[in-house]
């Protein structure tokens, strides 16, 4: 009789196996399922063995009298049986040493499953703990989500605050920008004004110059030659052209080659009787600062390009001329003095020309700077403007300026300066370091 061990112990493993011994002893079960079907496969093929035997028996005892001559093959194949179960049996025995290797097997096992629990429960002490202070850091978290969540709120007004303010502030620089532009178009309005009655202006600055002087004046309509220049005066018998000129319109880009094309056009005056060689233009006060050069030399003539404030100096230079009967009896120190003085004339209207237009400049840059302050500032200053009054001194045609008159003042506003420490000295090497004529007009 074959005893199924291995599959005994499989159905009785399978019954007590618990989750872990399935994790850990899958190997040795499906080793021991191998080993019970093995045993199952020979019992069956014994069982089959066995019925057929039993069959033959039971027809053989039915036929024992007329087969006795096949009792000796029976009992042949009988041997041949017990020698395979004697075959089978050393096959048990050879299972059974691998059944009590697997038992062994097993105790190493349940050693390392208790090991593998004791760590286990470890783990479980640690993923405790771990729960634990992670339950903390969420309730740590839920405060600075709470502090985040405020702080955002606050940020975020802020943030509304500060895109509030600064469309204010971008409208108010809108509308600066807008009075700015408008204020740049009337200016260039009234430039265009001025520029449009320049011809007038000059004509009647020259009418009075030369009535106030008694000198001899001529206007377009009536100069005694050929042509029609804006204004002609006379001194020492010779005619001194002074033609006004002005730009067409407020692009002064082209005004330096249309100053240059009328000088060359006077050609037309110097070639007629009595004209003196020395021609002036008179342009807009600001408009000078625009032309790279004031003086063309044209060879046969000279072309002086001016403005209506310096006409009065420079006729009166002229005029001095005319205290000579005849400009050939000049003595050669006589005529260098003339000269020097118109020299010192011209060159101090032109310095005086640049400065102002420089301090022009300066005090415009100060003026727009003044329109970023803030706005309750800005128009408070815009009422104290209104209410200032500057009253620079009247002309008069019957008062003359005393050259010691000035001389005293001059020495008096010196005074003032020094008590407030502003050394005019160094202000007057700096200005004198500016240069008053650019390389080109130089050559």
């Amino acid at each position: 009789m074959i005893k199924l061990e291995n599959t005994r112990k499989f159905y009785e493993e399978v019954k007590t196996m618990g989750f872990f011994k399935r994790l850990f002893s899958w190997g040795s079960m499906i080793s021991l399922l191998t080993e019970s079907y093995a045993e199952i496969k020979k019992v069956e093929e014994i069982a089959d063995k066995n019925n057929e035997l039993a069959s033959d028996i039971k027809v053989k005892d039915s036929k024992i009298s007329t087969l006795k001559e096949d009792v000796t093959k029976l009992e042949k194949k009988l041997s041949t049986l017990e020698t395979d179960i004697k075959h089978l049996n050393q096959d048990i025995k050879t299972k059974g040493s691998e059944v009590a290797k697997l038992e062994e097997t097993k105790e190493q096992n349940t050693s390392l499953i208790s090991n593998l629990k004791a760590d286990i429960k470890s783990l479980e002490d640690k993923r405790d703990t771990l729960t634990g202070e992670t339950k903390e850091l969420g309730k740590k978290i839920g405060q600075f989500e709470k502090v985040k969540e405020e702080q955002q709120k606050k940020y975020d007004e802020m943030i509304a605050k500060l895109e509030k303010r600064e469309e204010t502030l971008e409208n108010r620089r809108q509308e600066l920008e807008d009075e700015q532009v408008e204020k740049e178009k009337q200016r260039f309005e009234d430039m265009k004004k001025t520029w449009k009655n320049h011809e007038n202006i000059v004509e009647q600055s020259m009418k009075q110059i030369c009535n106030k002087y008694t000198v001899d004046y001529f206007n377009k309509e009536k100069v005694p030659f050929k042509g029609k220049p804006d204004n002609t005066i006379k001194i020492a018998n010779e005619y001194i052209i002074f033609d006004a000129k002005s730009p067409f319109n407020d692009n002064l880009e082209n005004f330096p080659a249309y100053i240059k094309s009328q000088a060359e056009s006077l050609k037309k005056y110097i070639s007629e009787t009595d004209v003196k060689k020395d021609v002036y233009l008179v342009v807009p006060t600001n408009t000078i600062n625009k032309l790279e050069t004031t003086f063309h030399d044209m060879s046969d003539y000279r072309v002086y390009v001016i403005t209506a404030d310096s006409l009065e100096p420079i006729i009166l230079s002229l005029r001095k001329i005319e205290d000579y009967e005849f400009a050939e009896k000049l003595s050669p120190e006589d005529r260098e003095s003339i000269c020097r003085v118109l020299g010192h004339f011209a060159h101090h209207t032109k310095r005086r020309l640049q400065i102002d237009t420089f301090l022009a400049e300066k005090s415009l840059e100060l003026l727009k700077s003044c329109e970023y302050l803030p706005e309750d500032i800005l128009e408070e200053v815009k009422n104290h403007e209104l209410k200032t009054i500057v009253n620079v001194p009247l002309d008069k045609r019957s008062k003359k300026s005393e050259l010691k008159k000035l001389t005293a003042d001059k020495k008096k506003l010196a005074k003032e300066l020094e008590i407030q420490h502003i050394n005019t000295k160094v202000d007057s090497k700096t200005i004198d370091s500016i240069e008053l004529y650019s390389k080109g007009d130089e050559d």
